[in-house]
């Protein structure tokens, strides 16, 4: 009990945090900004699937690619 009081107390108004928590919390958040990564990239890859889905709908819906193929 004594060695864990001596890790958290307080030196010059800092917390003094064991070294493996510190290990641990940097790569948490390498971690959550790895993953935000990823979110940010899906919502990309959403938005130009939306864009594409649309054009397509567009010209199925207008003659414009019986035009293309037939002329």
């Amino acid at each position: 009990m004594a060695v864990k009081n001596q890790l958290l107390k307080p030196k010059n108004g800092r917390l003094i945090r064991p070294f493996f928590l510190v290990k641990i919390h940097i790569f948490a958040n390498s971690f959550l900004q790895f993953l935000a990564f990823f979110k940010n990239l899906a919502n990309i890859c959403k938005k130009v699937l939306q864009i594409i889905s649309k054009l397509v709908c567009y010209i199925s819906k207008s003659n414009v690619l019986a035009n293309i193929v037939w002329d």
